[in-house]
């Protein structure tokens, strides 16, 4: 068992005691100190590994493949991958309303891949509607649609993926 030296008076103590037996002066545990610091410390790493396995699965979910729409071939299909994609972003995904088909700018990248932009209008958690402007990349597999890239416009970074260029933008 861990001794303590009284503050006051000098005297050996039992180190779980509150109050000094032999001049009553109340003590400072070192040992309850030490303890409340490792809980603290233990509450901060477990809110640190909860927060870093929250953005893997937000980041995650957002990429995942989407199935094809079997019925939309071509534009009309990449088009609406890319809203299924911009909605798993958005804070309230069933108040987007996408700019017309006439408004996307669609760069295509190859075959299978294209570069789109466009807008969508949506509320955000205060229940504002707010327009955000967005870049996406889609690549259409067999039966699945994958997420290259996503960004919107007022951010510096895109939310995932790097952005891919064309033959002519690699050869600038």
């Amino acid at each position: 068992m861990a001794t303590l030296a009284c503050n006051h008076c000098g005297k050996q103590l039992d180190g779980r005691v509150g109050n000094c037996r032999h001049c009553g002066a109340p003590q400072s545990s070192s040992i309850t100190f030490k303890l409340i610091a490792l809980g603290l410390l233990a509450i901060c790493l477990a809110a640190s590994a909860y927060a870093i396995a929250h953005s893997r699965r937000a980041a995650f979910s957002l990429a995942a493949n989407i199935p094809l729409a079997p019925a939309l071939e071509g534009d009309a299909q990449m088009r609406t991958m890319a809203q299924l994609f911009v909605m798993r972003s958005l804070q309230s995904p069933a108040t987007a309303k996408f700019a017309p088909p006439a408004e996307w700018q669609t760069t295509p990248i190859n075959k299978s891949t294209s570069r789109m932009h466009a807008w969508v209008d949506s509320e955000n958690a205060a229940g504002t509607t707010l327009r955000a402007n967005f870049s996406i990349a889609i690549r259409l597999n067999e039966d699945t649609a994958s997420l290259l890239y996503l960004q919107f416009d007022d951010d510096e970074k895109p939310m995932f993926g790097e952005r891919p260029l064309t033959a002519e933008e690699k050869k600038l």
